[in-house]
């Protein structure tokens, strides 16, 4: 994808990974660094399409994703409040831990159904997203170097 579309493959990449749909976007964010793109531009549009991906997701959350599930019997009327409460409880640590494979598309729209504060959540959700490139970004130049070493 990323050979094909360039930095444009990376940032829809990275984009539809912090949706609902599983997406691995560090091999995106490996494979760029591996074909040559500045690293910087990489983390900046990585993270980008990342935030953003994961702001739809609480969109969903916020416009009331919540009461359509309640419609379907999804999920009942008490769970939601008890999710409402610990998101305001805890919601700078879901919204930082966002970049979990599997769990942080549940966090953002945990954090969009119980209305957390879209400025905390966009803080937090990029200095998590940010450190987490940056250790892959950081991680793939160490073991670069550290195969040229070994040969």
């Amino acid at each position: 994808m990323v050979e094909a579309y360039g930095l444009w493959g990376l940032f829809f990449g990275t984009f539809l990974s912090s949706t609902i749909l599983p997406f691995p976007s560090e091999a995106l964010v490996v494979a760029c660094i591996a074909l040559g793109y500045d690293h910087f531009l990489v983390l900046m549009i990585a993270s980008f399409g990342n935030i953003l991906g994961s702001l739809s997701t609480y969109i969903l959350g916020y416009l009331g994703l919540t009461k359509i599930l309640e419609r379907m019997g999804a999920i009942d009327h008490k769970r939601v409040q008890y999710f409402r409460k610990k998101s305001h409880q805890y919601g700078a640590l879901l919204a930082f831990f966002a970049f979990l494979p599997i769990f942080g598309d549940a966090f953002v729209l945990a954090l969009g159904l119980s209305r957390y504060s879209i400025l905390k959540t966009v803080i937090f959700l990029t200095l998590g997203k940010v450190l987490r490139y940056m250790i892959v970004i950081f991680g793939t130049e160490w073991f670069v170097r550290l195969f040229e070493l070994l040969k």
